[in-house]
């Protein structure tokens, strides 16, 4: 019995620390191998009519700097530049065609109210005139003289026009001008100047309101050229003898370079590192 015991106590570490298998027959076989624990790998299972979205890691969404400007939601306030050249004609001089060449440059805004219509109001520096329509004449002796016969007007105008926008490359516009004289110098057929000249010869009046009309065409998104036509609803002075007409009237054809500046085309090409 004691020796029993002492074996027990003896063998007892190896039976706490071993795996015991039994057999088919019964008898008991102590494994002194101690097992490795398998790590055991778990697997969502996705049936086929789920959505396997619902079970991916949403990623953090990048943060825009700044939201694209969209095209279709154009400023109301655009700023109108324009510069050109002026041919340009008095009617009522005696003379014809439009011969008197001079400058023409403006800045201004244009309200775009609706996707087709607009309103632009404009400050111009307009430069017009009278050319003789021969360049030689024969005086009284019968000798063949140089034709000297010149008008200058320089304006200061305030068009206003109603504009009509056709499929963003068209803008046809129609409006009234009130324009002031800053500058006014005449030459008569010999050369003499007769800016100043006394009764009977007439000063022109200084202020001008005329019809004016024209069109654009948008060669780009925001640059165009056209055509502008204006004249005179007002005499300026009694038409000179041999004329048909009662009084002198400016006639103009401008042509010119217009640049529409819109803030928000801007800003959008320029995220778009577009150059224009």
């Amino acid at each position: 019995m004691i020796k029993k015991l002492t074996l027990l106590i003896i063998f007892s570490p190896l039976v706490v620390f071993s795996q015991s298998v039994e057999n088919k027959d019964g008898s008991l076989i102590i494994d002194f191998k101690k097992k490795e624990k398998k790590e055991t790998e778990t697997r969502d299972f996705v049936r086929p009519d789920e959505d396997v979205d619902k079970f991916a890691v949403e990623k953090p969404k990048a943060k825009l700097e700044e939201e694209p400007v969209d095209l279709n939601n154009e400023s109301l306030f655009k700023g109108l530049f324009s510069a050109g050249m002026n041919l340009s004609q008095v009617d009522g001089d005696s003379e014809a065609g439009f011969r008197k060449v001079g400058a023409y440059a403006g800045i201004g805004t244009l309200v775009k109210f609706h996707k087709n219509f607009s309103i632009s109001l404009e400050l111009v520096y307009s430069m017009r005139g009278a050319k003789p329509q021969y360049r030689n004449y024969t005086d009284a002796a019968g000798v063949n003289q140089q034709n000297k016969f010149d008008i200058t007007y320089d304006y200061v105008d305030i068009p206003l026009s109603i504009n009509v926008h056709d499929k963003k490359f068209v803008i046809f516009g129609v409006g009234l001008s009130l324009g002031s004289m800053v500058r006014y110098k005449e030459t008569n057929v010999r050369g003499i100047d007769t800016t100043n000249a006394p009764a009977p010869f007439v000063q022109p009046k200084r202020f001008d309101l005329a019809f004016q009309t024209g069109f654009t065409f948008l060669i780009k998104e925001q640059i165009g050229i056209g055509l502008k036509f204006q004249y005179s609803l007002l005499g300026l002075r009694p038409s000179y003898p041999l004329s048909k007409i009662q009084n002198q009237y400016n006639n103009t054809i401008t042509l010119r370079v217009s640049f529409l500046l819109d803030s928000k085309k801007m800003k959008y090409r320029k995220q778009k590192g577009y150059k224009f």
